[in-house]
């Protein structure tokens, strides 16, 4: 799949299990940069702009899909999910 932020394109591979809980592969794979003093983020030597949400309120932190779902190769699906705030 294709991962879009802003304008920047990278194609991906991503895989489904209760047992995967993070994407460090795919954060070294495009040689992304937290600065978090900065709050600043480069994907791929790019400069992507960080948008704050305003204090309060729920934040998703992580989303997994709600049942087993096969998605077809190259095509979309709308899936139930379960949102971890």
């Amino acid at each position: 799949m294709t991962v879009a932020i802003q304008q920047l394109r990278f194609p991906s591979t991503f895989y489904a299990s209760e047992n995967v809980d993070e994407v460090m592969d795919w954060r070294a794979k495009h040689k992304v940069i937290w600065n978090f003093e900065t709050g600043q983020v480069t994907i791929g030597g790019h400069f992507v702009k960080l948008v704050r949400k305003e204090k309060g309120g729920s934040r998703c932190r992580r989303c997994r899909a709600g049942s087993d779902v096969e998605i077809p190769p190259h095509s979309e699906a709308i899936i139930s999910a379960n949102l971890i705030l």
